[in-house]
């Protein structure tokens, strides 16, 4: 696995409070748009926070609000003004810490040229276990970075390998949208 050139969090909302205390100069945020700004995040002496306010879905709903591509357009004109010398400890989260800031997690890491596809996805399950990236989010991000499916082709083993060690996915995951992320009948 690559060896990142800064600290890695990603973590749900209530995992917050207990990281105040660990270094975390720059933060992601992914949370839902009636969630309230995370009070942990104020005890936090960041450099930087950027905050994507979205629902964790694959597909447009109703009275929700899906990823879209000025989301991750953001991002990565996010990672585009980090420098990675100048980052001690980045911190993605969402609600959960399992799919949206996975996801955003790795698109940083590859936009910021810190790793290759595969590389970003090792070091966000490096820190993270179970992940489930947003395949919306990395779709998006295929398309401006113009990786010829790059990060989509990467996740892939990614998905496999947490049904396998994760199996009471599997059931969940074949009731929702996300059982096309892995073609589960």
């Amino acid at each position: 696995m690559t060896q990142l050139p800064f600290d890695l969090s990603i973590a749900g909302l209530d995992e917050l409070a207990d990281l105040h205390n660990r270094g975390i100069s720059h933060a992601v945020s992914l949370i839902d748009p009636d969630e309230p700004d995370p009070p942990a995040l104020d005890r936090m002496a960041l450099a930087s926070r950027m905050t994507l306010r979205l629902h964790d879905l694959i597909d447009e709903r109703a009275g929700l609000r899906a990823p879209d591509r000025e989301d991750v357009r953001h991002l990565i004109a996010h990672a585009d003004a980090l420098a990675p010398h100048q980052v001690r400890h980045l911190l993605v989260h969402c609600h959960m810490g399992r799919s949206r800031s996975t996801a955003a997690a790795a698109i940083l890491l590859y936009r910021m040229q810190v790793t290759d596809a595969a590389g970003a996805f090792a070091a966000v399950a490096s820190v993270r276990d179970p992940i489930w990236p947003n395949s919306r989010m990395l779709r998006f991000a295929d398309e401006f970075l113009d990786t010829g499916g790059a990060l989509i082709e990467a996740v892939k083993p990614v998905y496999h390998r947490m049904v396998e060690t994760h199996p009471e996915w599997t059931g969940l995951l074949k009731h929702t949208e996300r059982a096309r992320d892995l073609d589960i009948d």
